[in-house]
This record gives C-alpha cells, sequence and structure tokens, in this order.
C-alpha cells in the first residue's frame, strides 16, 4: 500500500517565493531585543513579549562537561545541584518558596557546554529573582553535609538515567565509542566513580573558575520594561569581579576507521545507536544538517520513519539528528529494531537511505517539506517565552545568537546540493561508529534520555 503525505497537495501550493515574502514580513520577534555586555564581560539580552503578564528569567553559564576531565566528570551537574542548596543572603529551599509563593516554575538543566537555571513568572518578581541569582553566582553555600547528600541524589540518578535505563545507557555508551579524547565522551551525566569520589573541595574549585561573570550571561524574555530591567541587571552583577579563568578543551582527533560495539543489557528489544562526526556549530554546514534531520527522522512522515516503520516494518521506533554543539559534535540515529528483524538489515536499509541523500537522489517533495517544518517550527518557537528562553540560551551559550536571528533566512537559502555535499562529508565508514545492543532480562527504568542529552 502506497504511503501518502496527508498535507502534501497544500504544500504543492505554496511555491518558495511565497514562503520567502510571507518570512520576510515576520519579525524575529513579538517585541525588540537588545543584547549588550556589562563592563565585567556578562553578556545581557533583553526582550520585551508582551502577550501576557509573565517573563522568562535564565542565566546561562558556559560550563558543561566540555569543562570537565578524568576525576571530576559530571561535576557541572553536581554544581548544578548544590545551587539550589542555599548561598549567604538565601538560605536553602528560598527559591523554592519564593517561586511557589508567586505562582510561577524554576528549573535548571546541565549539557554538553553550558549550564541554565531559570524561572517563569510574574514580572513583579524580577528584582528578587535576580538578587538571588547574583549571590549564587559569589556567595555560594557549599556546606560539605548538604554536598554528600546532593552527591547521594545525583548518583541515583545516575542509576537511574544511565545504567539502568537501556535508551540511556545506549546514549551514553555510542559517545564513549564515538569520543576517544573529547570531553563529550562522559556525557554530562559523568563517570560513576567520579561521581563517588568527588570532594567538596573539587566542586569549590569548579565553582570559582567557572561561575563568574565573564563566563556567564542573562536573557529574560516577555512583559517587561527593558530600561527598568537593564537597572536592575546592572545593580545586581556589574560589580561582581571576573575571573578571568580561560579553560581549555581537547579536540577530539579525526576518526579513521569504523568502530563497532557488541552489548548486552536489560532490555524489552534489540536497539541500534549509529554516530558520524559532524562539524561544530558554527559551522556553515549546520543548516543542511538541520535539514537533513528533519529529512530523515525529524517528521511524522519523515524518509527512514516512513521506510523502515510503515513500509518495511523492519524497526518500532527511530530518532536522532543533528547534535549542535560548540566543537566537533555527532550525528546521530538510534533505533528499536522489531523482534523478527535483524540487526544487519536495518543497517543496510538505513545505509541505504543515507547513500541516496550522497548520490543526490533526494526528493524535491521532501526537501521543500522538510525546509517548511523547520522553518516553521522556528517561528512556532517564538509564541512562547518560555521556548524562547529555552532555544535562545542554547544559542547565546555557544555565542550563535546570530544563527538563531537569522534561521529563518539560511534554512530558506539551502539548497538540495547543501544536503548532498554535507552527506557525502560525514556518512562513511571512517567516520562512523555503531552499536548493536542485544537485550537481556532484568528490570530496566522507563527513562529516554533527550537527544540533546540535557541533564534535568
Amino acid at each position: 500500500m502506497k504511503t501518502t503525505l496527508p498535507y502534501l497537495k497544500i504544500i504543492k501550493s505554496i511555491t518558495l517565493i511565497n514562503i520567502f515574502l510571507f518570512l520576510s514580513l515576520l519579525p524575529i520577534f513579538s517585541g525588540d531585543l537588545i543584547n549588550y555586555k556589562l563592563k565585567n564581560g556578562m553578556e545581557v539580552i533583553l526582550i520585551e513579549k508582551r502577550d501576557l503578564p509573565i517573563v522568562n528569567i535564565n542565566i546561562i553559564y558556559k560550563v558543561g562537561c566540555k569543562d570537565e576531565y578524568n576525576g571530576i566528570t559530571g561535576i557541572s551537574h553536581m554544581l548544578e545541584h548544590m545551587n539550589f542548596r542555599g548561598s549567604q543572603h538565601f538560605p536553602d529551599g528560598f527559591m523554592e518558596k519564593f517561586v511557589t509563593k508567586n505562582g510561577g516554575i524554576e528549573n535548571a538543566s546541565t549539557s554538553f557546554d553550558y549550564t541554565r537555571y531559570y524561572v517563569t513568572i510574574r514580572p513583579e518578581a524580577i528584582e528578587q529573582v535576580l538578587s538571588v541569582y547574583a549571590d549564587n553566582m559569589v556567595n555560594l553555600q557549599l556546606d560539605n553535609d548538604k554536598f554528600l547528600k546532593e552527591r547521594s541524589v545525583v548518583y541515583q540518578e545516575r542509576l537511574w538515567r544511565v545504567d539502568n535505563s537501556p535508551d540511556g545507557y545506549l546514549y551514553y555508551a555510542i559517545h564513549k565509542l564515538a569520543y576517544l579524547e573529547a570531553p563529550y565522551r562522559w556525557t554530562p551525566i559523568g563517570f560513576t566513580s567520579d561521581i563517588l569520589n568527588w570532594s567538596i573541595n573539587d566542586i569549590s574549585d569548579f565553582y570559582k573558575k567557572h561561575y563568574s561573570p565573564d563566563n556567564a550571561a542573562i536573557l529574560i524574555v516577555g512583559d517587561i520594561d527593558k530600561d527598568k530591567v537593564r537597572k536592575i541587571v546592572e545593580e545586581k552583577f556589574s560589580n561582581i569581579k571576573p575571573s578571568g579563568y580561560k579553560g581549555k578543551f581537547t579536540e577530539e582527533p579525526e576518526q579513521n576507521g569504523e568502530r563497532r560495539l557488541n552489548l548486552q543489557f536489560i532490555s524489552s528489544n534489540k536497539k541500534l545507536a549509529l554516530a558520524y562526526h559532524i562539524p561544530p556549530l558554527a559551522d556553515n554546514s549546520t543548516p543542511a544538517l538541520d535539514i537533513l534531520t528533519y529529512y530523515l527522522t525529524g517528521r511524522d512522515n519523515s524518509i527512514l520513519k516512513r521506510k523502515l516503520i510503515r513500509e518495511k516494518k523492519l524497526i518500532s521506533q527511530i530518532d536522532g539528528g543533528n547534535q549542535e554543539r560548540k566543537h566537533s559534535a555527532l550525528y546521530l540515529i538510534f533505533a528499536t529494531i522489531n523482534q523478527e528483524s535483524d540487526f544487519k538489515t536495518v543497517e543496510d536499509a538505513i545505509y541505504e537511505e543515507l547513500q541516496r541523500i550522497k548520490n543526490g537522489d533526494i526528493s524535491e517533495e521532501e526537501f521543500e517539506i522538510s525546509k517548511n517544518k523547520a522553518i516553521f517550527d522556528n517561528i512556532y518557537s517564538k509564541e512562547s517565552i518560555s521556548s524562547i528562553g529555552q532555544i535562545l540560551s542554547f544559542y547565546l551559550a555557544l555565542g550563535r545568537v546570530d544563527y538563531y536571528n537569522n534561521y529563518q533566512k539560511l534554512i530558506s537559502q539551502t539548497t538540495k546540493d547543501d544536503l548532498k555535499a554535507i552527506a557525502s562529508q560525514i556518512f562513511n565508514k571512517n567516520n562512523l561508529s555503531v552499536i548493536n545492543l542485544y537485550p537481556i532480562d532484568g528490570k530496566a527504568s522507563t527513562y529516554t534520555p533527550p537527544i540533546s542529552g540535557d541533564m534535568r
């Protein structure tokens, strides 16, 4: 039975010229954006978006597992936990009680390249939230008893997210296989032995180096008066001294041959992971890699989902795509294999579709749909202040706010030849790491890691 695209007739009636004209009329945001730096090097972005009387407040530190080394792997995530345990002027639990009282939400996440803390709350609370964030930057209370309790919590998190989760373990294992030298190899959760042996001195030293205004940024989106909020930000942060610390990163050398690993792990199904090295976010190939993600797995009716799940019935699930990172990143593909299927058949079916793209055999309809989906997802993401805060924090941390602001134009300008070029560059055996995970009996957690690898 032939699979049809339910909205294909509509898409056919929309020419690229019409889309470009439509996009040219769209503002980046419904409000104004200002971007500046304080005298101590701290970057600030303020965006007025007055649809609703709420604000999204973010403080971003440009520190993640990229800044760690053997012995302290995962410590960025641990430091995130300690930021909720009190500072000199705000006791343990203050922020949680304050945010709850004001009807807001708060959370944090640690990724490969950065750590983000955020609150969504009513505008009147901005000054108090920034007061807490500023005190955390310079006066975090690193009490040893609290540290040991949080270390135990993080260890349990490691068990749940990785050691007892087939999807989590596969995500962790493919990074260890694909990266031999770069610190991305241990992912934000870190190694178990390091987690169990961090000391209070380790985290104190890490905090002093990395939690500094010259390694941080503030992003506030929502119902704000920019001039008033700018004064508050400067009052709270401008007099904090920068640390001046400049970390080092071990770059991953070029891979010189296929790497393959067979694993046995608690799971109900066979699972496959493929990893190809790709350039960092700043590379000009990033728009093509984004479209490639939508083309292969990023839509309900994308090429690999339609052909391997619906038509050939080889797998039950497939996901993956472009891992945008500050340094050399990965293009990942994960598949859950049906009981009657075998690894080789599934791999060959995936490689066949990748080869088509390398040969330039790219469906015009699928290509345009993928571009349109990327563009409209970007437009839709700017409707919500929480979504703007999450996505723009990522690009702010990696120094690519320009990419976020020009995303629609960059995607629109990308051609099928660009897709063919990047596919030919990355999809080759010498650049490939493969894991075949064979299921064994046991009780597994249901945790599935986000494709970004963020720890929340």
